[in-house]
């Protein structure tokens, strides 16, 4: 169960008329899941996830299927259910969990406009997080490389500056 955050367009797989779509759920541990619906169930809620994915729908999937291929995914398969804001206490508690927590707006907006494939987004979504002051506490000794992608800049606290293009370091200083 999740927020639905992301639906591709309804695509078409090989000569037998078969159609898929990926849909995209968030949930309160902000990971976000790949689901894959298949066939009646595109035709179903396919174009809805599409035209209301800023409507902060809740999708309930029962009996889906966890596959593994480019990472874990989930996909629809003979005994899945498929429910859009079914009405019980979770569902109305995650719909009031998205509305108010930004940090979860902020990742659905990340991977609705991202630009690169949906696996490589999901794996940069949902890969491990630590801030830069946790690696004091890290044991000494070992060697780590850090990676990141900026999601957001915040303009209220954003300092701007010029910089030299080799060596980064300001141009000019001007002291307050």
């Amino acid at each position: 169960m999740g927020v639905v955050i992301y639906a591709s367009e309804i695509e078409s797989v090989g000569p037998t008329g078969t159609i898929k779509q990926d849909i995209v759920i968030l949930d309160q541990s902000y990971f976000a899941m790949r689901l894959t619906i298949w066939n009646h169930f595109v035709d179903e809620i396919g174009d809805r996830v599409i035209i209301d994915i800023f409507q902060n729908l809740i999708l309930l999937a029962c009996g889906v299927q966890v596959q593994n291929f480019n990472g874990s995914y989930l996909t629809t398969g003979k005994y899945t259910r498929l429910y859009i804001n079914h009405k019980d206490p979770i569902s109305s508690s995650l719909t009031q969990w998205y509305g108010l927590d930004h940090f979860a707006q902020l990742k659905a907006r990340w991977i609705q406009t991202c630009g690169i494939s949906l696996h490589r987004t999901l794996l940069t979504s949902n890969a491990r997080r630590t801030t830069i002051s946790k690696f004091t506490l890290m044991p000494k000794g070992k060697t780590y490389r850090v990676l990141g992608v900026l999601v957001d800049i915040d303009v209220k606290s954003f300092d701007w500056y010029d910089a030299c293009s080799i060596c980064n370091n300001k141009v000019y200083y001007i002291c307050w």
